[in-house]
């Protein structure tokens, strides 16, 4: 059979988290189709999102939607990616997304021109949007180094609506409770 749901308990520098993956389920090839994580993190906050995927005919995924919630299951916040593109590798070149949060309210964007490393970590990408708190903006984000697995710079020049522009290098970023 298929796994269905699942819990994975343990501790991150001292402190406790749970993650429960539920309501699993799979189309016809095997592949999941919709799921549910919650759980709280190793700060204490708990975490919601239930997810939905669809695949195009090599099996990639094509669309892909999340609902998050709060402790007493109201909606605040959702997201789809769609007209997901790939290179030939499999990596994903570019995607439009549309969503709301209770914070920044409505937004779109386009994310596209995605480059990765030797090891297909994303180096880069460049984005064009809107936000309902913010207006237009547009964002181009290189120079992307790693440590291991985590991010440990980019550069990224950022121009905003009513803001106007902006560059900020991120650089000796930290990682702490497994992040």
């Amino acid at each position: 059979g298929r796994t269905v749901s699942y819990t994975d308990k343990g501790a991150q520098n001292g402190r406790n988290f749970t993650s429960t993956m539920s309501d699993i389920s799979y189309d016809s090839s095997g592949r999941m189709v919709s799921y549910t994580n919650s759980g709280t993190g190793a700060k204490g906050k708990f975490y919601k999102n239930s997810y939905s995927l669809s695949y195009d005919a090599k099996g990639r995924i094509k669309t892909q939607s999340i609902t998050s919630y709060n402790k007493q299951g109201a909606k605040i916040a959702s997201s789809d990616k769609y007209s997901i593109s790939y290179y030939s590798n499999g990596l994903v070149k570019s995607y439009k997304e549309t969503g709301w949060s209770q914070k920044a309210g409505k937004y779109n964007s386009s994310r596209y021109g995605i480059t990765y490393d030797g090891l297909g970590r994303q180096s880069g990408f460049r984005e064009s949007g809107w936000t309902e708190a913010n207006g237009k903006y547009t964002t181009h984000r290189y120079s992307v180094s790693y440590k291991g697995v985590n991010i440990s710079s980019y550069t990224e020049a950022r121009w905003n609506e009513g803001r106007g522009a902006s560059v900020t290098t991120m650089s000796n970023m930290v990682y702490k409770n497994g992040m």
